[in-house]
């Protein structure tokens, strides 16, 4: 279910391919449509090739649907998709191990990983599977900047990282990101305990 600020059909105005659903309105809905010619002109004024620029609206619709970047300004939203990176990870790759520090939160726009935390008595627990829209790595730069737990991809997995700066500049200097980011951080620090 799409709602506003979502888009659909991205893949067709850089392959000529068939259409892979069908999409209907679940009443009165005002869409924006391009076409690929439009498209791939664009991209060629601006010498950017196509998938560079179907991977930034990607990102920029997935950022901006997340809730911790859903009350940004424009402005705030440009900062911060001006300045994360993109990165493709294989499966079974460790992206954040526990104990060390960390400087960056990961926001999972396709794919999957597991979290692990080792407890005091040496044993290591499976915490959680995430999956697309889900994050990790908010308690490091909320707390101590020790990573808690290692997340390793159970897929291959594209992961869009915000740096510490960012974090702070634009996500800490807006009240409804915090409270989210301190509901979320609160519930992964108790379940920690539990083991």
């Amino acid at each position: 279910t799409l709602t506003s600020g979502d888009f659909f059909g991205e893949i067709a105005l850089v392959q000529d391919i068939e259409r892979t659903a069908t999409v209907r309105a679940q009443g009165d809905v005002r869409i924006l449509s391009l076409t690929r010619e439009v498209f791939l002109a664009m991209a060629e004024e601006v010498e950017t090739p196509t998938e560079e620029v179907l991977s930034q609206v990607r990102n920029a619709a997935f950022v901006r649907s997340h809730r911790f970047f859903a009350t940004l300004s424009t402005v705030q939203l440009r900062q911060v998709l001006s300045r994360l990176t993109e990165r493709s990870v294989p499966s079974n790759e460790i992206v954040v191990t526990q104990g060390e520090s960390g400087d960056s939160l990961f926001l999972i726009r396709e794919g999957s990983c597991v979290v692990d935390h080792k407890s005091d008595d040496g044993e290591t627990h499976r915490v959680a599977t995430l999956t697309g829209g889900e994050h990790f790595g908010e308690i490091a730069l909320m707390a101590d900047g020790v990573r808690t737990a290692t997340v390793k991809t159970e897929a291959d997995t594209v992961l869009l990282e915000i740096p510490d700066d960012v974090f702070k500049d634009v996500l800490l200097s807006n009240f409804e990101a915090v409270s989210q980011l301190d509901r979320g951080c609160s519930d992964r620090l108790d379940l920690l305990e539990v083991l």
